[in-house]
């Protein structure tokens, strides 16, 4: 990225911490429950009792339908209305299911680009959604929302937004520049290894599945890269595809411990993974930085929900 302006704003990471006030009950996988309740108060507060998002000509100027309906702008997939979101939840990495009164739980919210200007709605829903409670239909609690943080998961920087009923102001956003800060730390060594804190699923020749090499890494972060950030940050700077892939199948795989997780969705048993990735070989920093972008954005399918949140460590 180096004609992109490292000062251009890539995301703008909101970490909620919340206190329960009653007895609740969440599922093991939270980020479907978590940001499915936060998409059923959004149209609520901005003043909305029935939803047509399908035939919205303004959806670009609405919270509900920027962050949760986005549709291509014509800057990439000018053929598809669907397109990577430009919200993704960063769920709470506790298996715990039970939680009583008192009880604490953080997840954090990620904005991309210019969706960074619907962060008040976003945090009013939640304010919102404690007041309704949160847990599955039989056991939801209501909690309070104890503070708001914006964090730079770069360069560790947080400040506050939100705590006691008042709002604070805050610089805290990540950069191009911390991207390539980030990059040349996952690029620094001559071995890698990548973690998937939330279960992950791709999909490789029309199959979905774990990842079988890291060509098929860069490729899943590769996707999620050439959409996201043409579309919310208005700049495209990936120039040379097969180069990149070349670099990627130079670098092989030494060793994975992975593990099946089913989850349901819709009724519907769907097979994740989690676990661990050992690489060997250089990383360049162009296929670093896509690296960097998906420690933010994720990979795989159903992103936006929490899935496929990798972290890399260099060897």
């Amino acid at each position: 990225m180096k004609d992109v302006d490292p000062s251009v704003n890539v995301a703008r990471v909101l970490v909620f911490r919340v206190r329960f006030l009653e007895q609740a009950e969440l599922p093991v996988w939270k980020g479907n429950i978590i940001r499915g309740a936060i998409g059923s108060v959004l149209p609520k507060v901005c003043g909305f009792k029935r939803l047509n998002c399908g035939k919205c000509l303004i959806w670009y100027m609405c919270p509900f339908g920027y962050l949760y309906r986005a549709r291509s702008k014509g800057i990439v997939l000018r053929k598809l209305r669907g397109v990577s979101k430009p919200f993704v939840l960063k769920p709470p990495l506790t298996d715990a299911r039970s939680f009583s009164p008192g009880d604490m739980l953080e997840f954090s919210a990620v904005l991309a680009g210019d969706a960074v200007r619907f962060e008040k709605d976003l945090l009013v829903s939640v304010l919102e959604l404690g007041g309704r409670g949160l847990g599955v239909k039989s056991a939801r609690g209501r909690f309070e929302v104890v503070e708001v943080a914006a964090r730079n998961p770069v360069t560790g920087f947080e400040s506050i937004v939100y705590r006691g009923g008042s709002f604070f102001d805050s610089r805290a956003v990540v950069t191009v520049g911390d991207l390539v800060k980030r990059a040349s730390e996952i690029s620094s060594g001559k071995s890698l290894q990548a973690s998937f804190l939330t279960p992950y699923r791709v999909v490789e020749g029309g199959v979905a599945g774990p990842l079988t090499s890291f060509e098929s890494l860069v490729k899943s972060a590769l996707r999620r890269f050439s959409v996201i950030m043409p579309q919310y940050m208005y700049v495209n700077p990936v120039r040379d595809v097969g180069k990149l892939l070349e670099e990627a199948r130079k670098v092989g795989l030494a060793g994975a411990d992975l593990h099946r997780v089913p989850i349901v969705y819709r009724g519907k048993r769907e097979d994740y993974y989690v676990g661990t990735y050992e690489f060997k070989g250089e990383i360049g920093m162009d296929v670093a930085l896509l690296l960097a972008f998906s420690e933010l954005f994720h990979i795989g399918k159903r992103a936006s929900y929490g899935h496929g949140w990798p972290v890399f460590l260099p060897g």
